[in-house]
């Protein structure tokens, strides 16, 4: 069990305060509230409200690259009206050590659109170079609600010609920070994976979800408060429902002296262990079926519009016939793709 000491305030709210400990993750309150979660390569402070004010890339204890991120903007739901740190009453704050890291966990109540929101922080002892974070929303009301929240935001991400926002879409694309226009992205979606990063010569920030299910979820980048990167989720709660994402938004800060091959090759370190990294020889020893019809010449690389529904009303019928291949119409396309699926 984490060891932990709590001191109730007067005005209900918890703050949690860890011991000393000799793990790689500790966690330290300064004084002015502030949490500080820090491990052998990254700190992450978050003060007394459950914002998170900054985040460092550490070399032998010592930062070597600091961002001092905007005020209120880790995340926030897009509602009738702003919803953020600022907006809502914290009920609690808490942070723990347990043997395998350090969290902090906040639990906010917007008091007019009676959504609760709670949002956990966390560094783990084996990785110690990266943030983890999670939310779960409580609709507490008697309205449905249909939102949008943008979370795990980094802002005040320096621009300039020779600083960079790499995308894994197809195979990679790069655009000058001071060129950067806003722009979402679904993801994961065609060609396109769950990450996205920044690097400006020796420092980079890679941000990514550990999603193994394809929930949908949209990267986002503004030029705002320097350089912008957030991700959204589009959440519909009826009344009285919750909505708990099941994975892990990253954000690992990392030395790239080579750039957009350092980024990928952070994100691989995940991607290599999940279960869908595989050759095309061993997922058509898997599915028999896969195999048959690639031998027969029946499956082929198309545009995503080729295989969306006859009813697309942006993609014509006639158009989708020409992109598949000669001697296998559309319905007949349709039909095997759900054989296989």
């Amino acid at each position: 069990m984490p060891f932990v000491q709590t001191l109730l305030l007067l005005s209900g709210i918890f703050f949690s305060f860890a011991s000393p400990s000799q793990a790689a993750v500790r966690l330290d309150t300064d004084p002015n509230r502030n949490f500080i979660l820090q491990a052998d390569k990254i700190r992450v402070v978050i003060d007394a409200r459950g914002d998170v004010t900054a985040l460092d890339r550490l070399q032998d204890g010592q930062s070597v690259w600091s961002l001092r991120l905007p005020a209120h903007t880790f995340w926030n739901v897009a509602v009738e009206e702003m919803v953020d740190v600022s907006t809502c009453e914290l009920l609690s704050i808490q942070g723990w050590q347990d043997s395998m890291g350090a969290e902090v966990e906040t639990v906010y109540l917007h008091p007019k659109t009676h959504l609760r929101i709670k949002v956990n922080y966390r560094v783990n002892t084996p990785e110690s170079d990266r943030l983890r974070t999670r939310y779960v929303i409580d609709n507490l009301s008697d309205t449905a609600r249909n939102f949008r929240i943008y979370f795990s935001t980094i802002g005040n991400l320096p621009t300039g010609p020779d600083k960079w926002l790499a995308y894994p879409y197809r195979s990679g694309q790069l655009m000058r920070s001071d060129s950067v226009q806003h722009y979402e992205r679904p993801s994961p979606g065609h060609m396109w994976m769950q990450w996205m990063g920044y690097y400006d010569g020796p420092n980079g920030l890679l941000s990514y979800a550990e999603d193994v299910t394809g929930y949908l979820k949209f990267a986002n980048h503004w030029p705002r408060n320097g350089l912008t990167l957030s991700w959204s989720d589009a959440v519909y709660l009826a009344l009285q429902e919750r909505y708990a994402i099941p994975y892990d938004y990253v954000i690992r800060p990392l030395a790239t002296p080579d750039g957009f091959n350092d980024l990928c090759s952070a994100y691989g370190q995940w991607g290599r262990r999940q279960a869908w990294m595989a050759s095309c020889r061993e997922k058509m020893m898997r599915r028999p079926a896969l195999r048959q019809m690639t031998e027969e010449g029946v499956v082929k690389v198309v545009g995503i519009g080729a295989l969306t529904v006859v009813e697309n009303a942006f993609i014509p019928f006639e158009q989708k016939e020409q992109m598949v291949s000669v001697g296998q119409s559309y319905d007949r396309i349709l039909e095997l793709a759900r054989h296989l699926e």
